[in-house]
């Protein structure tokens, strides 16, 4: 009886991760959802802080699935799905309306190019061996970086010319972090 116990409990703990997992994919869909729908207040200062929570799940996802000796391929793939949503889509969600509107072709270059290199990096990650470092800019780094710059400009309120200089700064730092994911650059673990 202990040992039917013993197993549950076993098989439990390694559902936690996919847990997480679910989680972070969870607000990344909320994110997309919510700014597809427009139901969101003028504001949509909390829009960003969920892509912020998506980055806290996907931290704690990859710890409990190595303290857990949960780690396995579909842990693997399910993660690399869910970051492929909540910080490569959802992120540039927030975004990409004042990129069209103020950036034009440049913006949409952009809000192409981050999701492209976001999944490029998770597929090259995903076949690659383990290292101690990261090949390329995490893309978890760059969706939570972008929802952060969002979350800055929401706080400060631009308004005219100043949403025309934040689409291309804007443009620009997503073109940036998009060679940085597909790059062969290495960042350090954390």
């Amino acid at each position: 009886m202990k040992q039917a116990s013993q197993d549950k409990y076993s098989k439990l703990k390694k559902c936690f991760p996919s847990i997480f997992t679910g989680l972070n994919m969870l607000m990344g869909i909320t994110v997309i959802y919510l700014m597809v729908l427009n139901k969101t207040p003028s504001s949509k200062m909390y829009l960003p802080c969920l892509i912020i929570f998506a980055g806290i799940f996907d931290c704690l996802d990859g710890r409990l699935a190595r303290s857990y000796n949960a780690e396995s391929q579909f842990g693997r793939e399910l993660d690399s799905l869910a970051d492929s949503i909540s910080f490569g889509i959802a992120p540039v969600t927030l975004v990409v309306s004042n990129l069209v509107r103020y950036a034009g072709i440049f913006g949409i270059i952009a809000a192409i190019l981050f999701p492209f290199a976001g999944v490029f990096r998770l597929a090259r990650f995903n076949v690659s061996k383990p290292k101690g470092y990261f090949e390329g800019l995490p893309i978890t780094a760059a969706g939570v970086g972008l929802a952060l710059k969002q979350l800055i400009v929401l706080h400060l309120k631009l308004d005219g010319s100043h949403l025309y200089i934040d689409a291309y700064i804007t443009s620009i730092i997503m073109i940036l972090a998009s060679y940085l994911m597909i790059s062969r650059i290495r960042f350090v673990k954390i």
